[in-house]
């Protein structure tokens, strides 16, 4: 097509959009289509914008440091797993993280900081002088090469363990060295002595726990 053919064929396709497509009156009058389209999109990113600076502000609103539990598999903006991974302290990103719970999960400070392990643990509030932990004092460290902190503080570890119990043996007879054994009530039957160990049969699994869900927990950055 000629130069001179140009505009003449572009006023026709112009004109022909106009007719077929009529302007979107705008409250502050933008002109043709391709200036409607424009002025929307600019509209669309300040809208964005806005929203992303109401999501910072309601992240604000959650301390960091905080711990929550998450049904997803995804970590969500301003959140991390709780898997004990270690972050730089001079980060700015993790440096609010670093002002709540320093180095009570392990790191030196110098320059990294490790963040909860929680993964397969139940949580449970710090004794604080209620008694209600027998063994608070005994509690350790869980953090790399021994760091974090130990005792009942946040941060410490506590393995697991079974309370102190005994179990009444009754109705066993045992036939050993001349003993005629137990009798129904768990005493000795004569007055032989018996130097064989007796117990109970081992039953159930390799740890004891309630019914449970699996789920992620998260600490606020």
């Amino acid at each position: 097509m000629k130069t001179w053919m140009v505009a003449p064929a572009l006023a026709t396709l112009v004109g022909c959009a106009e007719s077929r497509a009529p302007r979107t009156p705008h409250p502050e009058g933008c002109g043709t289509h391709i200036e409607c389209y424009n002025r929307s999109l600019l509209i669309l990113d300040q809208a964005n914008q806005q929203l992303l600076v109401a999501q910072r502000q309601a992240l604000d609103l959650v301390p960091p440091g905080t711990v929550t539990a998450f049904a997803g598999a995804v970590e969500p903006p301003g959140w991390l797993f709780c898997d004990g991974r270690v972050l730089a302290k001079g980060d700015p990103r993790y440096r609010r993280l670093f002002d709540a719970i320093g180095t009570a999960y392990g790191g030196d400070a110098s320059p990294g900081f490790q963040i909860p392990d929680y993964r397969g643990a139940f949580l449970r509030g710090v004794d604080g002088g209620s008694g209600r932990d027998p063994e608070a004092a005994t509690r350790t460290a869980m953090g790399r090469n021994g760091t974090g902190n130990a005792g009942a503080v946040v941060g410490s570890y506590q393995a697991d363990a079974l309370g102190a119990h005994a179990h009444a043996i009754k109705g066993v007879f045992l036939e050993a060295n001349g003993g005629t054994g137990f009798d129904g009530h768990g005493f000795r039957s004569n007055s032989r002595q018996n130097d064989h160990d007796f117990g109970t049969r081992d039953a159930g699994g390799p740890e004891t726990r309630p019914k449970n869900v699996a789920v992620n927990f998260l600490i606020k950055l």
